[in-house]
């Protein structure tokens, strides 16, 4: 299908995303964007890959997390070279007094891409609580 490599290119981005998240590899993390990749993250608008780490940098060494996405569904722009998935995230943390895992949150999420250089690539993130 025409959308096939569209949707599996921006699905396999958030997957890897909160992958690298999840696991503290900003590393990881840091080449999945672009120079100017905006993160709207608790009300802070984070823009490129230095902003975004730095405030990575800041999460609490002892809390782990766990990121699951759910109903995602990819639509093409009004151009053939946009796209935007929208989805669910639901966070778990280990938070607890006992060090297990909780429910944090659930996000409602919505992240831009591009077509550059034959790649789709993450130029915007944006989630708030599902209510």
């Amino acid at each position: 299908m025409p959308g096939d490599e569209l949707y599996q290119q921006c699905a396999q981005t958030i997957a890897r995303f909160y992958h690298y998240l999840d696991r503290s590899d900003y590393d990881g993390l840091q080449r999945l964007l672009d120079a100017d990749t905006i993160w709207l993250r608790k009300g802070e608008t984070l823009q490129g890959p230095q902003a975004i780490l730095r405030a990575l940098r800041e999460r609490d060494p002892a809390r782990r997390t766990s990121h699951q996405v759910s109903n995602l569904y990819v639509a093409r722009g009004a151009d053939e070279n946009t796209a935007t998935a929208h989805y669910y995230v639901t966070v778990y943390d280990n938070l607890a007094p006992d060090g297990a895992f909780q429910l944090k949150t659930i996000m409602l999420s919505e992240d831009s891409f591009q077509l550059r250089q034959g790649r789709w690539i993450l130029t915007a993130k944006r989630a708030g609580k599902y209510t």
